[in-house]
C-alpha cells in the first residue's frame, strides 16, 4: 500500500460518541451516566480503540468486585480503567506520524514529477 492515511485523534465531541457506543448495552449507574461527558473531557489523546478497552476494563473490574452482587459500573470502576488504559497518541507518536506523512508526501511529489519530464515514455 502506497497510502497513508492520517486520522486525527478523536475531539472531545467523538469522544463522547465513542464512549457512548461502547457503554450503550452496559449498565451504568445514575451518576456514571452523567459523568460520561466528563470521562470524554479526560480523555484527550485516546484513540477509538483506547476508549473501548476503557469501557470495557472498567466493565471487568466490576465484575471482578462485585461478582454475584453486581448490578452497576460506577465511577470508581471507570477511574480504575482509566488509571490502567492509558493514551496510546502521545503528543511524540503523532508528530513521528507527521514526519513521516510529510516525507512520503516529498517522495511522492519527486516521483510525480520524475514522470512528467519530457521523453520519459516516448
Amino acid at each position: 500500500f502506497d497510502r497513508l492515511i492520517f486520522v486525527p485523534a478523536p475531539d472531545t465531541k467523538a469522544r463522547l460518541k465513542i464512549l457512548e457506543v461502547h457503554t450503550k448495552l452496559m449498565p451504568l449507574s445514575p451518576a456514571m451516566l452523567k459523568r460520561i461527558p466528563e470521562i470524554a473531557e479526560k480523555t484527550v489523546g485516546y484513540s477509538g480503540a483506547d476508549l473501548e478497552n476503557v469501557v470495557r476494563e472498567a466493565g471487568m473490574q466490576a465484575l471482578r468486585e462485585k461478582l454475584e452482587n453486581f448490578e452497576f459500573v460506577d465511577e470508581s470502576h471507570f477511574e480504575f480503567a482509566l488509571n490502567k488504559i492509558k493514551a496510546s497518541l502521545t503528543p511524540e507518536f503523532l508528530a513521528r506520524y507527521d514526519e513521516i506523512a510529510n516525507q512520503l508526501s516529498q517522495q511522492k511529489s519527486r516521483t510525480a514529477s520524475t514522470l512528467r519530464e519530457p521523453g520519459l515514455f516516448s
